[in-house]
């Protein structure tokens, strides 16, 4: 069975390993921004150990990173980190996120071939979407990347450009990275003159990360505050995590409780007897997911599996009217019914 191009693109990161920006650069970037003194949202589409983008957001005081992480052991430890507000593990490509919501963003996503190019280029686009206008981004990529014209087409498109700088020789020599810096702006534009001037850029056009930046005037961040994210999520079902989030929440006890359905106690009190659920009250029961699920218990050996299911039954049949005329009726009720698998495996449906 042929793959679809989404699992081909995870699998495809998940072959490419961990390689984390270096902690040194990260420092030096830090220096550019000038972070308000309100709440600023912070987007990492591929963070690692999340060393990166809290090393380049050291001097924001209100900062809260939502990262997205698809390896599950980093995403587990970020999960674990206090400086890290949410975490999604999840491959970045699969998100479904609030538009036009965070002030900054980091990113050094994977330098491989995707199912639709490269998946540098399609980290851009999407994540061009979740950045407001006026934003930040901080995005890291090899010479090859950044030579590339869908790539341009698309930073240039979305971002005027702040700045560019190339990692140190013995740095650069490893993945040839360069780091573009550019404001969200809604009047960012192409031409074909900036395109091919990038387009042909050599290494020795790009300086090299400064050491220092004071003096200079810092790149204003402006803020962006939590609230506004009204939406961080993966588009893909993962069922284990759904499944252990069952199982803590209960809904089912949650239900009962809802339905102020106590314990009985013995007492001498005359007090109204348990009554057996009417038609109705079995079918709100039902669509409630109260009685689903495992039931009784080992000791008792009476533990068994039910499930309540309320489906819409039609009838048709002929009828006659005051007039005489014979017409087609159809009835249209609520039927509902309980499944019980007992733990010797047999199955009873109750109507």
């Amino acid at each position: 069975m042929k793959e679809n191009g989404f699992y081909q693109t995870s699998r495809n990161i998940e072959k490419a390993g961990a390689y984390y920006t270096d902690l040194s650069h990260c420092q030096k970037i830090s220096q550019l921004f000038l972070f308000p003194d309100e709440e600023v949202c912070i987007l990492e589409p591929s963070a690692g150990d999340g060393s990166a983008v809290k090393m380049v957001t050291k001097a924001c005081n209100q900062r809260k990173i939502f990262a997205v992480e698809l390896q599950k052991e980093a995403a587990m430890k970020l999960k674990e980190d206090e400086e890290i507000f949410e975490v999604l593990q999840t491959d970045f490509l699969s998100t479904k996120i609030s538009h036009g919501v965070f002030s900054f963003c980091f990113a050094n996503p994977p330098y491989i071939e995707g199912e639709n190019g490269r998946v540098e280029v399609e980290f851009l686009k999407r994540l061009s979407g979740y950045v407001a206008n006026e934003g930040i981004l901080v995005l890291i990529v090899s010479i090859a990347t950044a030579r590339n014209k869908s790539f341009l087409r698309a930073y240039l498109s979305k971002f005027c450009p702040l700045y560019e700088f190339r990692f140190m020789d013995s740095e650069y020599d490893k993945y040839k990275q360069i780091v573009f810096i550019g404001r969200k702006s809604k009047d960012a534009m192409i031409n074909n003159g900036i395109l091919d001037e990038y387009m042909y850029r050599k290494k020795e056009d790009y300086p090299v990360v400064p050491e220092s930046w004071e003096g200079k005037d810092k790149i204003n961040v402006f803020s962006s505050f939590e609230k506004d994210v009204k939406i961080f999520t993966s588009q893909v079902f993962d069922s284990e995590k759904a499944y252990a989030d069952f199982v803590r929440i209960d809904p089912q006890k949650k239900n009962y409780e809802q339905l102020v359905i106590g314990d009985f106690h013995e007492t001498d009190e005359l007090a109204r007897p348990p009554v057996m659920p009417n038609i109705n009250t079995l079918y709100l029961l039902s669509t409630l997911g109260c009685g689903s699920g495992l039931t009784g218990t080992v000791e008792g050996k009476d533990i068994h599996l039910q499930r309540g299911c309320a489906r819409i039954i039609k009838r048709t049949f002929d009828d006659m009217d005051e007039s005489g005329n014979i017409e087609e009726v159809t009835q249209t009720s609520t039927q509902v019914s309980v499944t019980i698998i007992q733990n010797n495996g047999k199955i009873e449906v109750l109507e």
